[in-house]
């Protein structure tokens, strides 16, 4: 989590940057420069579809101060085929991170990265995520290094950077998936 003094994260600190696909490129943002072949969009918007429910799953872990590792493990399962598109390496790889990791401060660090990535994906994709109810991505400014993002359904702030401490830090930037 951040710095008390600001500044530089501390030693060991980097959130996965030094694993593979893990590099620090800032925090999640619509838009990114995540580029997809017409060949592989649609085997990527569906992946990333069939993945959500793992992924609401770790954050509803986190935010409830849970073990989140039973849900990468989900996660991890809808991106198994060898086949995989390789715009997906670093979101697997993230999911792996999150995985391994044991305990729920670790944890919590390797869901920022992991959220970054999918959310970049879903808005190059432009999936449509139909899951019975409308998903935001909200910000919590306190989380990482300069704030970080993740998905959840649409209400009441559920931060997982920081679970039942401070649930209600943060707020709802736009709605994600169709039609933005």
């Amino acid at each position: 989590m951040m710095s008390p003094e600001g500044g530089s994260p501390p030693p060991g600190h980097n959130h996965g940057a030094d694993m593979p696909g893990m590099e620090d490129t800032g925090t999640a943002r619509k838009g990114a420069s995540i580029e997809i072949s017409d060949e592989d969009r649609t085997e990527v918007t569906a992946l990333l579809e069939n993945a959500m429910e793992a992924y609401l799953s770790a954050h509803d872990q986190l935010a409830r101060d849970g073990d989140a590792r039973g849900a990468a493990a989900d996660f991890l399962s809808t991106l198994a085929d060898p086949n995989l598109p390789e715009v997906l390496s670093p979101l697997r790889s993230a999911a792996e991170a999150l995985e391994s990791a044991e305990d729920i401060e670790l944890q919590r660090e390797r869901f920022i990265p992991l959220s970054r990535l999918y959310i970049d994906l879903i808005d190059a994709t432009g999936a449509t995520l139909n899951t019975g109810a409308p998903l935001g991505v909200y910000h919590c400014p306190m989380a990482g290094d300069d704030g970080a993002d993740w998905v959840q359904p649409q209400g009441t702030t559920q931060n997982p950077y920081f679970g039942t401490s401070m649930s209600k830090c943060g707020s709802m930037t736009r709605e994600l998936g169709g039609g933005q």
